[in-house]
C-alpha cells in the first residue's frame, strides 16, 4: 500500500476496486489499519484471499480520468458498515460496490447471512453459493434501481475461489443453471484459505449496458469435467461431438487462446482453473 501511494499517488483517488492477495489471513487486522488510511469515505470495492508466497500483492482497478466526466459525479457507491438484513456489512474498510456509468465493480462475496454476520452454513457450499447470489443481487438491484435484476444478466467477468476442487462436482450444475454459461472472462481458483473459513468466494464485474434475457434457465449442456492439455488433445482427436456451447474447465499448461481459435472447438467456452494453495 505504501508503495502504491508513493508511486501512483495521482491515481489513488480513482481506484474503484482492489484485489489483495495475502500470505496469511491473520494479517487482516494489521493490513486494514494501513488500508483505511489510504482511502476516503467511498473506498474501493475489495477482494482479499490467501495465496502462497512471502509478500502481500495488491492489484488496483483505476477509472481512467480520460474517459471524461468528474469522478466524484460519476461514481455511485454502496458502503454499508452497519449490520443489515439486506446486504453483507464490510469486514474491513471497503465498499460493497462502486458503479461507474454502466460498469459495476463488486466486492468479493462469501456466503455470509447478513443479520447474523456468520456463514449461512459453514459446511455446505451449495447454501453458501445461494447466499452469495442473494447478496450480489441485493447490491446490484439497489445500485441499478431495478428490483428484478439478476447478476446472471449483467456479469462480464467472474472469479470463483474454492478451497476444494472436489466441491465443484456439486456446484457446477448450479453454475450452469444460473449463468447458462460462465462469462468468457472467467476463472476458477483453488485457494487454501478463504475469509471466515468459507468454502467459496466470488467476485464479479458487471455491465448493464446490455442486459441478457434469460429464456432458458436450465442453461446449456456442460461437460462437468476438468481437462489437462493431454486430455484436450485426445478429445480433439477421438471425439466427433459438436462443441458448440460446451464448457471446458481446463488446468495445467493449457494455451486457452489457441484453443479458442481452433476450429474444432468453435463455439466452446474455456474456463481456466488455477490452483493457489500452500503445499
Amino acid at each position: 500500500m505504501e508503495y502504491a501511494k508513493k508511486n501512483f499517488a495521482e491515481l489513488m483517488p480513482y481506484v474503484v476496486k482492489t484485489c489483495l492477495y495475502v500470505t496469511d489471513l491473520s494479517q487482516f487486522k494489521e493490513l486494514n489499519a494501513v488500508y483505511v488510511a489510504s482511502f476516503g469515505l467511498k473506498p474501493p470495492a475489495r477482494v482479499c484471499v490467501e495465496i502462497p508466497g512471502d509478500e502481500v500483492i495488491a492489484a488496483f482497478s483505476f477509472w481512467n480520468p480520460e474517459h471524461g466526466g468528474e469522478f466524484a459525479k460519476i461514481q455511485e457507491n454502496i458502503h454499508v458498515q452497519s449490520v443489515s438484513k439486506w446486504a453483507p456489512p464490510n469486514i474491513g474498510p471497503y465498499s460493497q460496490l462502486n458503479k461507474m456509468r454502466n460498469l459495476y465493480f463488486l466486492a468479493g462475496n462469501i456466503g455470509m447471512y447478513p443479520p447474523h454476520l456468520a456463514l449461512i452454513n459453514p459446511e455446505d457450499i451449495i447454501l453458501q453459493y445461494h447466499q452469495i447470489k442473494h447478496n450480489f443481487n441485493q447490491v446490484l438491484r439497489l445500485a441499478s434501481n431495478s428490483p428484478s435484476l439478476l447478476l446472471q444478466q449483467v456479469s462480464k467477468s467472474a472469479i470463483i475461489y474454492v478451497n476444494d476442487i472436489a466441491l465443484l462436482d456439486d456446484l457446477m450444475p448450479l453454475l450452469q443453471k444460473d449463468f447458462g454459461y460462465l462469462p468468457e472472462a472467467s476463472l476458477l481458483v483453488r485457494i487454501s484459505n478463504l475469509p471466515m473459513n468459507s468454502l467459496i468466494e466470488m467476485e464479479l464485474v458487471s455491465d448493464d449496458s446490455t442486459v441478457k434475457t434469460i429464456e432458458n434457465p436450465q442453461g446449456l449442456a456442460c461437460r462437468q469435467k476438468f481437462y489437462s492439455a493431454d486430455q484436450l488433445e485426445a478429445f480433439d482427436k477421438e471425439t466427433e461431438v459438436n462443441t458448440q456451447g460446451e464448457v471446458f474447465y481446463v488446468h495445467g499448461k493449457v494455451d486457452v487462446a489457441s484453443l479458442r481459435s481452433n476450429a474444432r472447438f468453435q463455439g466452446a467456452v474455456f474456463v481456466p482453473v488455477l490452483e493457489l494453495v500452500n503445499i
